[in-house]
């Protein structure tokens, strides 16, 4: 995102139950385990705009920021 950590606020977390490894935001021509895989949605702010970013539950596990929400 180019910004700094301090840079953004947490507006919301939930807990999903992504319907497949895409994690709710699906790219082009990729092909996704069709698993329930738990994760989360967060929201973010900057000074610029909201960032919704979708994730797995590990710790090390996927973070993906979903421009189509």
């Amino acid at each position: 995102l180019g910004v700094t950590p301090d840079a953004l606020r947490i507006v919301a977390v939930e807990a999903v139950n992504w319907p497949d490894a895409a994690l709710g935001c699906p790219q082009p021509e990729m092909i996704y385990a069709a698993v329930i895989t738990p994760g989360y949605r967060v929201v973010l702010e900057t000074a610029d705009a909201p960032v919704i970013v979708h994730t797995d539950s590990r710790r090390d596990g996927e973070k993906i920021i979903c421009p189509e929400e």
